[in-house]
């Protein structure tokens, strides 16, 4: 059996990206395939690299919303990224195309349906964004990470609710790792606060205001994001920018974790039925991230903290590292929310369509 090749993309962050590796690796276990990814920024060619994935890298312009300059040069931008797509696809002679949604999967899966490729989308927020709801009427089949009925019923003959895609080495770390890279103890509890790529700035502040009562109650794990370092320094607190190859152990060794409420970041935690402070960034896109906080806490999965109660942040912390029965509960109801084994099966939705 010949080898094919698959495009993976993208839009623009590691968010995007992550879940794509992820059924990238698993279809090499499984299949006779060349995965291609195509990115559109530095951090995502560098994570690339780590992996050892080919790449080729588009710039696309994003959806312009209300500004008018950004609109007169839409146009163009895009149809660079399109014909940029074109020419990629037709060296490759790709089998099939899938797209993790955002600005850069719009162009590279308009123009693999262009030259009749397949195209499998993936949406992993409860809500579809703008991107997904173009490409779904261009695609042969539209994976989900909620459930179905969170789509419109026109799309119920496409859908296949596979749950969102982690990258295995989440599940793999370890509390001694975790231990040794913070320093801590163990002898506390550990929360962990994730700022996000974006909406940061809001959780950091919170973290800095709060910090005396917060790490009365526990021992502090920080991601601050890029170019939002804090500069502090205490026994108490680990603080990290960015953090890949540390992550699976440092979640494995928190107690709590307050996050946003991106798709991406909950699944991960739903593979380790970590229990989580959920802090929606409100009125981004679509809102999704509120309609995924409030979904989920709906279903018990999540505690949802308003970005404008976040001064109930230190409260909210202790009562949930008080009751134990609460978090498991947390934990157990996120687990259950995000079906096991996402990659495989978004890999063999794909499979099932280029064989």
């Amino acid at each position: 059996m010949e080898t094919k090749t698959v495009i993976f993309c993208g839009g623009g962050s590691v968010g995007h990206l992550a879940p794509a590796i992820a059924v990238a690796d698993t279809m090499i276990k499984k299949f006779r395939i060349t995965p291609l990814f195509i990115c559109s920024c530095r951090t995502e060619a560098e994570l690339l690299r780590k992996k050892g994935y080919v790449f080729e890298k588009i710039k696309t312009p994003r959806f312009p919303g209300k500004n008018v300059l950004r609109w007169l040069m839409f146009p163009c931008g895009f149809m660079k990224a399109f014909l940029r797509s074109l020419s990629i696809l037709k060296k490759t002679k790709a089998a099939a195309v899938f797209g993790k949604g955002g600005s850069l999967s719009v162009p590279v899966c308009l123009a693999a349906w262009c030259r009749n490729i397949p195209v499998i989308i993936h949406e992993s927020d409860c809500v579809p964004g703008m991107a997904t709801v173009f490409l779904s009427r261009f695609a042969k089949k539209i994976c989900t990470g909620f459930r179905k009925e969170t789509f419109p019923s026109s799309w119920e003959p496409k859908i296949a609710h596979t749950g969102n895609p982690v990258r295995p080495e989440i599940s793999l770390g370890s509390v001694p790792a975790g231990q040794r890279i913070t320093g801590f103890s163990g002898r506390r509890p550990v929360v962990m606060i994730i700022g996000g790529s974006q909406g940061a700035l809001a959780l950091n502040a919170a973290a800095e205001e709060n910090f005396e009562k917060l790490k009365d109650l526990a021992d502090l794990i920080h991601i601050t994001g890029t170019g939002k370092e804090t500069g502090k320094i205490h026994a108490r607190y680990f603080s990290r920018p960015f953090v890949m190859e540390e992550l699976p152990h440092l979640m494995a060794l928190s107690d709590l974790v307050v996050t946003r409420a991106g798709a991406g970041v909950i699944s991960e935690l739903a593979i380790l039925k970590k229990p989580a402070i959920v802090v929606p960034l409100e009125g981004v896109a679509h809102d999704h991230q509120t309609l995924n906080a409030e979904l989920l806490a709906k279903n018990g999965a999540v505690e949802i903290l308003r970005q404008k109660n976040l001064k109930e942040l230190p409260e909210i912390v202790r009562m949930l590292l008080k009751d134990i029965t609460r978090r498991n509960a947390l934990g157990e109801n996120l687990s259950r929310f995000f079906p096991a084994g996402a990659a495989e099966k978004v890999a063999d939705e794909i499979i099932k369509i280029i064989l």
